[in-house]
């Protein structure tokens, strides 16, 4: 009780300060062993991930259940499957959305890398209303480019084999997906390190260009992009080389201001 409790007063001060809220699905396992002999068994970790629904359940309506995929499209398909059953059995209010990921590790791969395995997961589950996207620019950005990191503009950045300019169409978003992406999560990559989830500057003009659909003087606006979708800058203190965690979220929020984003720039909870 005193968990529901806490959670209600975090849900109720929190959308009134223009909180939203979104959870990434816990790996229970190492993400080799995503599969359904460990996480789709009664005795591992479904009882784990059933608490974990109902708790973030307990935040109010629309919270954004975050989930990178499986090792395989099958175990992808089947966690899905029973996640969005368990919502439904549940409060039937929370929002499952698949991550678009990206690794560079050799050997190691999660479903959700290519714009052809996020269109297969809407086909197979297109009559589900509680399932969504979630769109990372950067994992975007890299996957599409080979691996590398467009950067624009300032001569120390690492640029990626083909500038930005030159294949643009390449690397947008397909019109096809804006309906279904609920969540935006927006970063950069460490020019030195390689690193992602640093904060926005002015030399990110690849994730600029992946924004315009939402942006208040796009054409395409009103047609694809809804208002509900939220945008979150995400900001990994442990990856930052030279500034401290506040410092790289208010920079980010300033840069994405800057954007005249239509949608709501909610503050990431």
């Amino acid at each position: 009780m005193r968990m529901v409790s806490r959670a209600l007063t975090i849900e109720s001060v929190g959308r009134a300060l223009g909180f939203s809220f979104a959870f990434h699905t816990p790996d229970f396992a190492e993400p080799e062993a995503f599969d359904l002999n460990h996480i789709m068994a009664k005795s591992g970790s479904l009882k784990a991930f059933e608490a974990w629904i109902d708790q973030c359940g307990a935040l109010g309506d629309s919270v954004q259940l975050i989930f990178h995929g499986a090792t395989s499209e099958y175990d992808t398909f089947r966690f899905i499957d029973w996640a969005l059953n368990k919502i439904e059995k549940s409060r039937g209010t929370q929002i499952l959305l698949l991550e678009n990921t990206f690794t560079q590790a050799s050997g190691v791969w999660r479903f959700g890398q290519s714009p052809e395995a996020l269109y297969k997961v809407l086909e197979i589950f297109k009559g589900s209303s509680q399932l969504g996207l979630c769109m990372d620019t950067a994992h975007w950005l890299r996957s599409q480019n080979h691996g590398q990191f467009p950067y624009s503009g300032e001569a120390f950045c690492k640029s990626s084999p083909y500038p930005f300019a030159d294949q643009t169409q390449t690397l947008c978003i397909p019109e096809d997906l804006y309906p279904f992406i609920k969540r935006l999560h927006v970063h950069s990559v460490s020019p030195k390190t390689g690193q992602d989830h640093q904060g926005m500057t002015s030399r990110d003009e690849a994730t600029a260009k992946l924004l315009s659909p939402w942006l208040k003087i796009s054409e395409s606006t009103e047609a694809y992009a809804s208002e509900e979708c939220v945008v979150s800058v995400e900001v990994l203190a442990s990856a930052l080389e030279d500034k401290p965690w506040i410092e790289a979220v208010l920079e980010s929020s300033a840069w994405l201001k800057t954007l005249n984003l239509k949608i709501k720039q909610h503050r990431p909870f």
